[in-house]
């Protein structure tokens, strides 16, 4: 098959190693299902972080994995109890960024989660 004149960097989307998952500055479900550990997400919620806080844009940790396209750590997160409810500063829901991003399998757990689907993006 012909070569990709620019192949992805390999680190770019692989996933964090677990012993960063745990370091101080990435302890918190909003970076381990951004970068899509499944296994950091787990760890962290098993240690009682908070599924449903926010960054400085107010996305959650839901929303971030399926911005990112992470079904894994978006089932993570819903089994957990993450609100499909909360929206960003600028108004987008998890659904919207399933969307945006293409993850069917994303966008068919939130409709089942009960995502609100007649919602606008504002």
């Amino acid at each position: 098959p012909p070569s990709h004149p620019h192949p992805p960097h390999p680190l770019k989307h692989a996933p964090l190693p677990l012993s960063l998952c745990v370091a101080a500055p990435l302890a918190s479900p909003l970076q381990a299902a951004h970068a899509g550990c499944d296994a950091c997400v787990a760890l962290l919620l098993e240690a009682a972080a908070d599924v449903d806080a926010v960054n400085d844009d107010s996305a959650s940790a839901l929303y971030l994995s399926c911005d990112a396209a992470k079904a894994g750590c978006a089932q993570l997160l819903l089994s957990a109890g993450a609100s499909v409810a909360i929206c960003t500063g600028q108004g987008n829901s998890p659904l919207f960024a399933a969307c945006t991003s293409g993850s069917e399998a994303c966008v068919r757990m939130l409709i089942k989660a009960r995502a609100e689907i007649n919602e606008g993006n504002e």
